[in-house]
Formats: C-alpha cells, structure tokens, sequence
C-alpha cells in the first residue's frame, strides 16, 4: 500500500490499525494536503447492508462541523475497499497520552470540555457516536481534543470491539469497557449511551484507571450492569466536587436516571475551569498583603504582580481567543440555519464577548423575542429545535413570557403544568419575522378527551395553506379537538365489533354514486372486506391483519370513515379543520420527519413529523378524508401517503366518496363549542380550473418578445468538481458547481455517471417535483429513488439544484404559478438554470451533447411545456405526471404559449385521476397544444393519480429514449 495512489491520495505511511481498520497517512494530490485514510475492516466490503450503512454513517459524520469532531473530507472506495478520507492532525490520541499516566486535573477539565462540546453539536444534529473511548480521540499539538470516527464505530463487528488494548494487566480489553449498560443489554440507544462513555472515560484520564473491570469482556458487561465503582474522590482525594457531581450523574446505570447532556457538562466545565482561573487571580491579588522586610517585600511584590499580571493576561487572552473561535463556529452555524445550536454557543461567550460588534450582528440573526402567554398562566414552557433528539428540551420560563430570548429557528414547544394535559405543538413562524407571539390553551385533565389535541385559531378568520385552493374566503372558525394521530385498526375494530356496518343511525349521508342516489342496503355492498365480510377493503375475514392492530386503517371509503366518526360522536374534519391543524406552511421541516418513506406503512406516531398543534402524521402515513365534497362525488383526501411523493402533503386531492384504496385512511374532529361545524367551512368547494379550450396562443411575434426575457450571456462558467463519491455500485456521483447567469451565484448540479458503460454518455438533464421546494439540503434529501433506472440504463444523469430549491431556495412556497412579477423572475432563472447546466455539459468530454434529453416530474413535468422551447440542444423529452397549470399566470411564463414551440420528440406519462394535473383540464390541453408532430408525441394514460407505476415508468420510458436517443453502449 506504502507509495501507492488511491484515487488522488498518495499513500506516505500507516499510521495506525485497530479494530476499526487501518489507518494511513496520506497526500491529497489534488489540494497539495496531509489527510488520514481509514480503510474499513474487510466485512464492511463484503457485506452490503453494513457497506450501505457504513455509507450513511460516514455521511451523517461529515455533516458535523465542529473544531472538536475530527473533518470528514470524503467516503470512497477503492478497489473494492471502502475507506474515509479525513482531515490529519499532528498529535497523540488520549489512549497514548494515558499511556504516560493520568492527566492533572486542569488538563482533564479541560479535554473533558471539548469532547462535551463535540458531544453536544453531535447530538444536536441527531448523530450518536457509540463508542467513545480514549482511542477515539486526538489530542492535537495545538492542545485541541478531537474526537474520531463520530457514526463510523456503528459498524464494528463484535470481534474487532475487543481489538484495543490497556497497559493494566488483567484488565479487560476493548470498547466493553465504555459500553453503557443499556448497550450491554442488547437495547436501542441514542445519545444517553454517549455520556455514559464519556463519564467512564472521564473517570479514567483522572484515575489512570477504569471504573468497571473483569478478565474478560463478559466479565466487565457484568460489572457495568452490576457494580458500583469505586467514588471518585476516593480514586483521586483532590477531584473537586463539580467534575465528583458531573461524573456521579454521568455514569447513572438507569438510562431514565442519565438526564445529565453534553451541553449541561460542556457549561458546568466552562464554569468551573472560569472559577479556577479567577480563584488563581484571587490569590496572586492578596499577595500583596505579605508583611516582609521592605526591600524583600518590593522585590517579592514586584514579582508576584508581574506573574499576576502575565497569568491574568495569559488567562484573558486564552478565554478571548476561545471566544473568538466560538464566533467563526456560530457564524458556521448560523449560515446552516441552526439557530439553536448558535443560540447555545452564543450565550456562552455573551459575557467575554460584551458589546463585540460581531457577536451583536449574529445575536440579531440568532434570537427572536418571543412572547408567550397560556390559558391559565403559570405554565412551564420548554422548547428544542424540530430536529432536536426526542427529549433534548431547553427550560424557557413560566408563562406569562414577554419578548424573552428565543432562537430564531423552527421549535417544537412543551407546555406543562400540574393538573392539566400538557400542550405539544409547533407553531409556524416565518423565520424574518423579528419576533414572534404564541399562546396555548390549556385543559384540566379530566376535561381533555383522550388522545385528542385542541386547536384553537389564532385570527377572526382562517385561510387555508392548500395550494390552488389559497384563494378561496377566509372562514371564521371556533376552537377544535382533533385526534393525535389516524385512526387504527384497533380502533375501527370496535366499530365493526359493535355492528357498525349493520346500524343504520351510523350511516347519516345520503349515498350517491355518479349523480344518483343510492340506498343504504345498496351501499353496503360495497363495503366488503377481501373475502367478502364486512369491513375495510385490507383486511381479511372482518379482521385487520395480525401484528397491524396499531397502523392506521386503510382501505375505508369516506361513508365508512363518516360513519366511524358518528359512532364515537366526531365527525370528520373540513378542509379548513385539517388544513389549520396541519398548516402546510411549515412542509420544510414536517415533510423529513413523516413517512414519505415509499417502503412501508408505519404504526400511528411513530414518525416524529409533529404539526402545529401536536397532531402526528398529517404528512404521510395515510391519506385522510375531510368532509368537503369537490363536485357531486368527489370528497377531500389529503396529507399524501407513505407512496407518494413528499409534495402530496401539500397539495390538494379529492377521490370519489366509494373510493378504498390501501393508502387511504382518516381521524376525526369534535368541535369543541359541541356545535356543527361552521357552515362556511363545510360548503362545497370547487377546484376551479383555467379552460384551455377557450385559449388561444400567442403569435410568433409576440412570443419572439417574450423569448427575448430568457437571453443570457455565456459568461465563463468557471466550473468546479466540489466532490466525487463513488461508493454506489452502479454510478459514480459529482457535485459540481457553475457560474449562474444572474446575481453573481452558483449553481449545484449532481452529475452521475454510469460504471458498467463507456463514455461519452447519454445524458438525462432532471427537473424534480415541488418537494424539492422544501427541502433545505440536497446532500441528505436529493432523492433519486424513483429514476435511478435511468442511470442503471447506461445513460448519465445531471440533477441541477435549480434556483428556489434545496439549499438555493429563496422564500418561494409553492409550485403553483401566479400573475406576478416575482413567479415570472423565477420561471426565467429557471430556464437559465437550465441552460447552463448544458452549457456545463458541453464541457465535458464524456458527455455526448447530441443525446441530451430532458425527463420533468410534476413540477418538472409542467416546466416540460415551457423551458424545453427556449432550449434546442435537448433531443427528446419525459415528462411524468404532469400537465398545464390550472392558475392564470403571466403570458411571457405561461406554458400555453411556449408548448406549440416544442417541436422534439415527447413523451407524457399520465395518471387518469390526477388532482393536481387532472386528465379533462391539464393534462390534454398540454398534450395537444405540443408542437411536436402526431407521430412523434405520445401520452400514456395509467390507471393511477399522481404516481405513475414503478414498473410502467421504467418500461415506457427506457423504450422512449431508446427509441430517440438510440440504444446506450
């Protein structure tokens, strides 16, 4: 290996081996710089599953940016050798240093703070390290502790955790002895398991010894779960009672006992080495008062002040630089929109730093004042940043607050108080607000209807946050209960049980199928389970199936679902119900948290995807039934599915009232006056639609106009490969970054190039759906799991993060066109996007620029009928459920006028019950008004909504680029 080059890598030494693997130093040929490889054991290669999670580790890993967690630069792999590239620090680990003995209890203070501190931004992000031991930590020649392999040691077999080795003999060997004992029983463990590590490897660089021992490692696992170790200050008299008191609730063997956090230990440290060193000035201050022979005392206090002197100068010195680096890691944080973790950091260096002109501009992008009142005061109020690990809450104060500090970020909120049920929610704020007020209601225990939540509006009136139904009145609307989480199958068991399907006062709705009536014994032929009983359309013999009691019901249609809510006295939600309880405005952060997984349903609550007033899984899981009809048969359905995509949750759909299909479910709503609900929420609402039939496009000379708004100039695209991944068996994926045609910006692209192909590729340029709208990174929330086919075809895939998107967005909310200004900005930046993305393309000499092809999804899709006319180096297009947008726009942006300029060859991929592009109105005007010759543009029409079949998709579109860009090589 010594002398070899992996990938760009020259490898100069090794420099270390262990369980973990082995570890080199090498030279970056590229940035002339000393890195670290870490080459995996060989099981990790061998075996896919821990191959595929060594991966997401690895990436979860290099996420964290913090001056005590070791950089992660890259994961590859190498001739069938998956290894970490990471940043090489010149220093001993821990593990060596102990090897010299234990360390004095300054130096141990002050190591022990900086791995709480790397802890703390760990576990904020939601990683758990697993294995913290001496051996994973490195102390730099700068005096920097840093920790190593943050997620990585997940991945270590049973046998290699007994690698390491300890100078005390009998000594157990190996990571048991940091094992927690909820770890050593085998359990699920989150970052609790972390402090344990952290408490035995803080009692061991103060002792030079373990706190639990045995010959072997079965013997060490009995005596963490079992004994007691021997206190503190018996090991080392002079340990001082704040490290005794951090240590005692460290090592708490029951995992509920462990509240202590690595931020809590990380601030009790920056306390107690801050009273050190002030004691120290204390000391060399009263000096002065030494009673000695005059010229004995001048000399002594001279030098006695000038040794004060330089310790305090040194000392505030030190702290200031701290602070200073504090400063640079909050700046890092806030530009990553982690406004929590910079909020902590900042109140720590508010003291040292008072009046910092830069402290001062970040505090003012940090903190937001919040007012919060409740109803009855005296509440506690906590809050955690939404991606905060289930119990990381921070005390706030007792309501009633006013204008107190709070981050300015998206929280979720706990509001607590003896007697009453405690308030969850997560309230949206758009974040450039300055401030922010919220109130919660709260109800006496016995008051509060069991696995209900109370939403109460915060406005006379309530608008709804659906897109395309936005325009509709504000509707007054009075306080509300409704359920935490759909209704299970446990719990429309009772319903069947009780003879729900055989009671006709269940069944309050006249019945209606196509426009005319129906009667009830009618009805209930249609509401059969798979082998004919009565029930929803999954289950099998009047039962739901076994293991399943508690996921959501499915396969009800919405008489079942109404008749259901009468049976326990609800009824179902309106759409201004389900809409202000769920509040889409706040997709972004509700939409990672639910199940949009596409792999299975999940049982009720179990994702964390909380709404705004503490309701679970209005976003995925199952699509819900509201009470609004659409036209004579269509009712509401919405939040979107488990296999759907992400957008769904905020878009608007409605299925005929029969409709039972295996991702539809639904939970209920109980006014709270007792009251119907308000008639105005209850109407009828239509999706009114644009009628293409009675447009006609613009002529060649005005379009030419309008054509002229795209123009750019090709400007040096000064283009740059930010990364290369190559872990992926069948592609190997570039980020790359561009000159942007606007603004002075950039463009990110992910460019994936096939591996069992040669070059020069044919390539697919991707517009995604709306969900991109709302994610926020696109290193961990790009999706590619619906079109990875069209990689694994041997043709290459670029994915640009288009203005609006990811980490490009910019405020836009919605997918949605509209007749202003700023949509019309947007759809040309878009387009311009687009181009040079191509442009970039041209660059590359294993492209092949004359297959180009563009393949839209949704959004994509409707751009499909605008972007490609201004663009004449794509061959062919893709565009998968899509259509023409239902909302009146401006003529120099509306796709009307821009599809009789596309004229390659097209193909549609139609769902006939989309809602959002629906067949009648969307989808065939587009289709028709296309430029593109008859016998060259072709629209499939599948028996689906807005989600094409897996197997269709792939079939119908390989056979189209085949046939247009011609068979891959």
């Amino acid at each position: 290996m010594i002398g070899r080059t992996v990938t760009h890598y020259r490898v100069l030494r090794q420099i270390g081996a262990g369980g973990m693997g082995v570890v080199y130093l090498a030279e970056d040929l590229r940035l002339q710089r000393k890195v670290a490889l870490k080459f995996l054991p060989p099981a990790v290669a061998l075996d896919p599953q821990t191959k595929a999670r060594f991966t997401r580790e690895a990436q979860a890993a290099s996420a964290l940016d913090h001056p005590h967690v070791a950089t992660v630069y890259e994961i590859s792999e190498w001739e069938g050798q998956p290894f970490i590239a990471m940043a090489f620090y010149d220093g001993e680990t821990l593990r060596q240093r102990l090897e010299g003995g234990r360390l004095m209890i300054a130096e141990a203070a002050m190591v022990a703070r900086q791995l709480a501190t790397g802890l703390a931004a760990a576990h904020a992000a939601g990683i758990v390290h697993r294995d913290l031991k001496p051996a994973n930590v490195i102390l730099t020649r700068e005096g920097q502790a840093k920790i190593l392999d943050f997620g990585i040691a997940r991945i270590v077999t049973p046998d290699a955790e007994t690698a390491t080795r300890f100078t005390n003999p009998g000594a157990t060997v190996g990571t048991a002895a940091y094992m927690s004992p909820e770890q050593a029983r085998g359990e699920d463990v989150d970052e609790r398991t972390d402090i344990w590590a952290f408490g035995v490897v803080l009692y061991e660089i103060l002792t030079g010894r373990l706190p639990f021992h045995g010959k072997h490692p079965a013997a060490v696992l009995m005596s963490i779960m079992s004994d007691s170790p021997l206190p503190i200050r018996q090991a080392r008299p002079d340990v001082p009672p704040e490290i005794e008191h951090i240590l005692e609730r460290a090592l708490e063997k029951d995992r509920a006992a462990r509240t202590i956090r690595a931020t809590d230990i990380a601030s009790e440290l920056q306390a107690y080495q801050t009273k050190v060193a002030s004691d120290e000035l204390a000391r060399a201050r009263s000096a002065v008062s030494w009673r000695r022979p005059p010229a004995i005392a001048a000399i002594v206090l001279a030098l006695l002040l000038a040794a004060g002197w330089l310790g305090w100068s040194f000392y505030r010195d030190a702290r200031e630089r701290d602070a200073r680096r504090t400063l640079i890691d909050i700046e890092r944080l806030v530009d990553s929109e982690k406004f929590v973790e910079a909020f902590v950091l900042a109140r720590q260096v508010q003291s040292r730093l008072d009046g910092d002109p830069a402290l001062a501009r970040l505090w003012s992008v940090i903190n937001r004042p919040t007012s919060i009142h409740t109803d009855p005061p005296g509440a506690d109020i906590y809050f955690q940043d939404y991606k905060a690990p289930a119990d990381a809450w921070i005390f706030l104060g007792r309501s009633p607050l006013e204008n107190v500090a709070v981050p300015n970020g998206y929280l979720r909120w706990r509001v607590e108080k003896a007697g009453f049920t405690s308030a969850h929610g997560a309230p949206f704020v758009w974040l450039a607000f300055p401030t922010a007020r919220f109130s919660f209601r709260l109800f006496a225990t016995d008051d509060a209807p069991d696995e209900m939540v109370y939403v109460e509006p915060q406005d006379d009136a309530v608008s709804l946050y659906i897109p395309g139904l936005d325009h509709l009145p504000s509707v007054p609307m009075r306080g509300f209960w409704i359920d935490r989480h759909e209704v299970t199958n446990r719990e429309f068991k009772r319903f069947v049980d009780a003879g729900g399907y055989t009671k006709a006062q269940y069944w309050q709705h006249a019945f209606s199928a196509k426009g005319r009536p129906m009667t009830w014994q009618d009805a209930m032929t249609w509401f059969r389970d798979a082998t004919g009983r009565q029930g929803p359309a999954t289950w099998e013999l009047g039962n739901y199936p076994d293991g399943k009691a508690d996921d959501p019901v499915t396969g009800v249609s919405w008489y079942e679902a109404a008749a259901y809510a009468a049976f326990v006295g609800k009824t179902l939600p309106t759409i201004y119900h389900w809409s202000m309880a769920a509040d889409q405005r706040s997709s972004a952060w509700v939409i990672p948290a639910s199940n949009f997984s596409g792999r299975e349903l999940a049982s009720a609550g179990r994702y964390r995807g909380m709404n705004a007033h503490g309701t679970f899984d209005m976003a995925g899981n199952v699509k819900e039934w509201c009470w609004n009809l659409a036209d004579r048969d269509k009712r509401y359905i919405l939040g979107g599915a488990w296999d759907e995509p992400a957008y769904t949750f905020s878009d608007a759909d409605a299925r005929d009232s029969f409709d039972r299909r295996a991702n539809f479910g639904f939970r209920g709503v109980r006014e709270n006056s007792g009251e119907p609900a308000p008639a105005a929420a209850a109407r009828m609402v239509s999706f009114e639609a644009r009628d293409y039939s009675a447009e006609t496009p613009v002529g060649d000379e005005l379009f030419a106009a309008y054509r002229s708004q795209y123009s750019y100039d090709r400007t040096d695209l000064s283009p740059k490969v930010e990364r290369v991944d190559d872990e992926h068996a069948d592609w190997t994926r570039e980020k790359v970054t561009f000159a942007a045609a606007y603004g002075g910006e950039r463009v990110i692209a992910y460019l994936y190039l096939p591996k069992r192909r040669d070059p020069p590729f044919q390539t697919v340029v991707f517009f995604p759906g709306a969900g991109s709208i709302f994610m926020r990174s696109s290193e961990t929330l790009l999706d590619l799991r619906e079109f990875d086919f069209l990689i694994k075809s041997g043709r290459a895939l670029v994915y640009p993060v288009y203005k609006s998107t990811y980490e490009r967005g910019d405020g836009l909310q919605s997918d949605f066109p509209s007749a202003t200004s700023n949509w019309r900005d947007h759809v040309i930046t878009w387009s311009k996007d687009l181009a040079r993305t191509i442009d970039y393309l041209e660059t590359r000499p294993d492209v092949d620029r004359e297959r180009l092809a563009y393949v839209g999804v949704s959004w994509g899709a409707q751009q499909g009928a605008l972007l490609p006319a201004l663009e004449p180096r794509l061959k062919t297009l893709v565009l998968v459920a899509g259509g023409f947008p239902l909302q009146k726009t401006r003529p120099e942006v509306d796709p009307i006028n821009f599809a009789p300029r596309i004229t390659v060859p097209t193909l549609m991929l139609s769902g006939r019950y989309d809602f959002s592009y629906p067949s009648a109105s969307s989808q065939e005007p587009m289709f028709r008004l296309l430029g593109t010759p008859v016998e060259h543009k072709r629209r499939i029409i599948y028996e689906a909504a807005h989600d094409i079949p897996r197997h269709d998709l792939i079939r119908d579109s390989l056979d189209w680029l085949d046939r247009y860009l011609g068979p891959v090589r």
